[in-house]
């Protein structure tokens, strides 16, 4: 969205009535601290501000559940737009955000139908004639082939239930989007399939195999039970997430995966699957890749340069691991 359109959206909430609004804190009344957490005015606000920034930056790592830092990208919005911080500008930009997640998901909806009518219009009532059935002079219309009948039907019950798991997929993505808020996947996420290249449609939808180069093990050996009280209900909160998410779900099971905790920050944990115990390493195919030392890094910046860490949410969770009879 250009610049100056977003500037002038930004502009007309701001300067819009809204029915029951409050009156804005005056500079004689005491504040509250909801008041103030988004007030820009004043130097206490401003120290607080930089405290908050320390903070954030003296962390090496961030815990899941960290609290979304919002003020920095107002600021860098507000800064691209130049206009000042107040409580009518927070209040735009919030009114924005769900306008704007409300078109996004609508697009979602509507690129799915735009990919989906045309496909299902193109193999409607299609009969290979040359394969099925026969002309018959004598009664002047075609009939049947030995076996035609069968073997149409196979085929259109398999189209039917092939259109079917297309139209599930579909509708959970949407669904998952539609549930979700501009920071946040709510209830997790599904690949926008049709969006995809036509090659790898079919691959993205029902999941990429495992490479497996030998013998699929089957692990029967139980999880050992986490002492530490606290750690224990740390890593079952890592475990009901993806479940409620609907990430993984209930079905037959083969092989069991251990997994343990180990510290993120101070008041997280990391969970860590290990394939190792259970045979699924050594089962599995994976291609090798160098990593660069830090004194290669070393080479290649200086003082100037800037360097980024870019971690997606849930990113891993998002791609489907496919389900074959033996797997």
């Amino acid at each position: 969205m250009p610049v100056k359109t977003l500037t002038g959206l930004c502009q007309s909430v701001v300067e819009y009535q809204w029915p029951g609004e409050k009156e804005l804190p005056s500079p004689e009344r005491h504040m509250t601290a909801s008041e103030c957490e988004i007030s820009e005015s004043g130097p206490e606000v401003a120290e607080r501000r930089q405290h908050q920034e320390e903070d954030r930056m003296a962390k090496a790592t961030k815990s899941d559940d960290a609290a979304i830092q919002e003020y920095l990208w107002n600021d860098r919005l507000l800064d691209l737009l130049g206009m000042k911080m107040n409580d009518k500008v927070l209040q735009a930009l919030s009114v924005l955000r769900v306008a704007l997640a409300r078109r996004w998901k609508r697009n979602v909806t509507t690129s799915f139908i735009r990919w989906w009518i045309p496909r299902r219009e193109e193999f409607k009532g299609r009969v290979d004639a040359h394969r099925l059935v026969v002309f018959d002079p004598e009664r002047g219309k075609f009939k049947w082939r030995a076996k035609g009948r069968k073997q149409y039907k196979v085929e259109r019950n398999a189209r039917r239930a092939r259109d079917r798991s297309i139209a599930e997929d579909a509708a959970d993505a949407i669904r998952r989007s539609s549930n979700s808020t501009w920071w946040e996947w709510t209830e997790g996420s599904f690949p926008f399939f049709w969006r995809w290249p036509e090659w790898y449609q079919e691959s993205i939808r029902l999941g990429v195999a495992p490479w497996f180069v030998g013998v699929v093990p089957k692990c029967a050996i139980p999880q050992r039970a986490e002492k530490d009280a606290k750690v224990r209900d740390a890593m079952k909160g890592k475990l009901v997430g993806p479940i409620l998410k609907g990430y993984l779900e209930r079905g037959m099971v083969f092989s069991l995966t251990s997994f343990f905790a180990v510290p993120k920050g101070l008041d997280d944990i990391r969970m860590v699957y290990d394939g190792t115990k259970s045979g699924l390493n050594a089962a599995m195919f994976a291609p090798w890749f160098p990593l660069p030392t830090v004194d290669q890094l070393i080479r290649v910046v200086n003082e100037d340069s800037y360097m980024g860490d870019i971690d997606v949410g849930e990113m891993f969770l998002n791609f489907v691991t496919q389900q074959t009879k033996d797997r």
